[in-house]
């Protein structure tokens, strides 16, 4: 299956995958204060970008 190329995966600290249709959709979901405690430890593009 190939994703869209704005398409972001992002995982968290339970090692739980994340997907969102764009960059603009993560960002709306995701919460500042849980970026600042760890919540996420990765995010990736669909071609490895971090």
């Amino acid at each position: 299956m190939e994703l869209p190329p704005d398409t972001v995966l992002i995982f968290d600290r339970d090692e739980d995958l994340l997907v969102f249709e764009s960059y603009i959709h993560a960002a709306n979901w995701i919460e500042a204060i849980d970026v600042d405690e760890g919540e996420y430890r990765a995010a990736y593009s669909p071609d490895g970008g971090v």
